[in-house]
C-alpha cells in the first residue's frame, strides 16, 4: 500500500502497530485511534496515539478524546475496549434471570440498562474518589452487595476478569 506522504492516515486497526503501519503505507504521518460503537451516541472514550490534532478534531465530536504519546500505553486501552461483549453479557445475564423470576421481558431489559446506566454515570460523576471507596461505599455489612461481590470473589471472577484482560494485552501488544 502506498499513501502520498502529505497524507494523514487515522489507523482503527487494533492488532498492527505503528512501526507495522508505517513500513505498509510508506507514512510516517500515521496516528491510531479507538473509537468504540457507542461514539454512535456521541458517548464514550476515543484514545488517539500519538496527539493529532487532526484526529482529535474528527473524534472530538463523537465522544470525549484522550490522547497517548506513548503506543505501549495505548495497547492498554485496546485491551480493556475488549469488555464491550462482557459488559452486554452482564447486562444480558441480570435482565435473564429477572425473566426467568417472572419479570416481564421489557420491563427486565428497561431496569437492567438503567441500572448499569445510573451506575456508570455515578462512576463518572465520583471518579475523582477512586473506584475503590465506590465498591467500599456501595456495600452495607452482611447486605445484599457484600454477598455477591464475597461470592464473585470466592469463585475468582475478578482474577479470571484480570487474566482476560492480560491476555488480550498480549495480543494486540506484538
Amino acid at each position: 500500500m502506498k499513501f502520498s506522504k502529505n497524507k494523514k492516515i487515522i489507523s482503527l486497526i487494533s492488532t498492527i502497530n505503528l512501526d507495522k503501519l508505517k513500513k505498509i503505507t510508506k507514512n510516517k504521518n500515521i496516528t491510531r485511534a479507538i473509537p468504540l460503537p457507542p461514539i454512535e451516541i456521541k458517548k464514550g472514550p476515543v484514545i488517539v496515539c500519538p496527539p493529532s490534532k487532526f484526529a482529535k478534531n474528527i473524534f472530538k465530536h463523537l465522544g470525549q478524546v484522550l490522547e497517548l504519546r506513548n503506543e505501549k500505553l495505548s495497547y492498554k486501552f485496546w485491551s480493556t475496549a475488549s469488555l464491550m461483549a462482557t459488559y452486554y453479557e452482564m447486562l444480558n445475564t441480570s435482565s435473564k434471570w429477572l425473566i426467568k423470576k417472572g419479570i416481564n421481558k421489557k420491563l427486565a431489559d428497561t431496569y437492567t440498562a438503567e441500572l448499569f446506566l445510573a451506575l456508570s454515570q455515578d462512576a463518572l460523576n465520583k471518579s475523582s474518589q477512586g473506584y475503590k471507596k465506590l465498591v467500599a461505599d456501595s456495600q452495607t455489612p452482611k447486605g445484599l452487595n457484600m454477598q455477591v461481590l464475597n461470592e464473585l470473589k470466592k469463585g475468582k471472577f475478578f482474577t479470571k476478569f484480570t487474566k482476560a484482560l492480560d491476555n488480550v494485552n498480549k495480543r494486540v501488544s506484538k
